[in-house]
């Protein structure tokens, strides 16, 4: 696939839109093809751009709400991470890369889920629990050194979206998740993660599970929902017509 020409697509500027083919193209992420089916059962877009379908079982399992299943636009993506390998390679750069190439390139809309589960929670939660519990130590993650706080949360640019996405102050540029939620980018976080994770802390720090899932829960970064389990959700969101990406 040729790139083209114009000076946003240049091979050099940092919003690069990667080598040909599927993996290349798409910032190393590993797109896999939709498996939605419609089942027979009819779905309507409404101006707010949520989905009016019977779907409610997987809006609201439970006592959780999953409203943002429900979310509408050209394509829509999931992306899985499980591990704290996955994000300390590259950090959420794929996603910022698919973001721009569909704004730009495709001019289409893509709404973006992240799912965070097993290990990879940890960079759901505020700074205020990673300099308590030291996260990154207590996970094995740079051991050497002790980080106070989530690296992958805050933003690093100024810019908002009417900046020059060539301008490395450009919200376009920047892939922390603030940022990505500043483009419509939705976080979930794995209930069940949560609670193994709870349970570990409690006993190290001399408490119960219970008050460490609570702490847990309430110093989730802003904007950032629970899931029943962060695996049934992939299966979940596919069903409904999410495309699955990993990098």
């Amino acid at each position: 696939m040729k790139m083209l020409a114009s000076q946003f697509f240049r091979r050099r500027q940092i919003l690069h839109l990667g080598g040909a083919g599927a993996i290349g193209f798409f910032g190393g992420g590993i797109i896999m093809s939709e498996i939605f089916h419609s089942h027979g059962t009819s779905s309507v877009k409404q101006p707010d751009g949520y989905l009016m379908q019977d779907i409610s079982p997987y809006l609201h399992p439970g006592t959780f709400n999953q409203q943002f299943l429900a979310k509408t636009a050209d394509i829509k993506q999931i992306w899985d991470f499980s591990n704290i390998e996955q994000i300390q390679s590259d950090g959420f750069n794929a996603i910022r890369n698919t973001l721009n190439e569909l704004k730009f390139l495709y001019q289409k809309s893509l709404y973006v889920l992240i799912d965070l589960r097993g290990q990879a929670i940890i960079y759901g939660l505020d700074d205020i629990l990673w300099e308590k519990y030291k996260l990154n130590i207590f996970l094995g993650q740079n051991s050497d050194q002790s980080i106070s706080y989530n690296p992958y949360y805050k933003r690093i640019t100024t810019g908002d979206e009417n900046s020059n996405p060539n301008d490395i102050n450009s919200l376009y540029q920047d892939s922390r998740l603030q940022a990505l939620q500043q483009r419509g980018v939705h976080i979930v976080v794995c209930h069940q993660a949560l609670k193994a994770l709870s349970l570990k802390l409690a006993g190290q720090h001399d408490s119960t599970t219970q008050s460490v899932f609570e702490e847990l829960s309430t110093h989730l970064i802003p904007g950032v929902q629970q899931t029943p389990s962060g695996s049934s959700l992939l299966a979940v969101a596919q069903y409904l017509g999410f495309t699955y990406a990993k990098q």
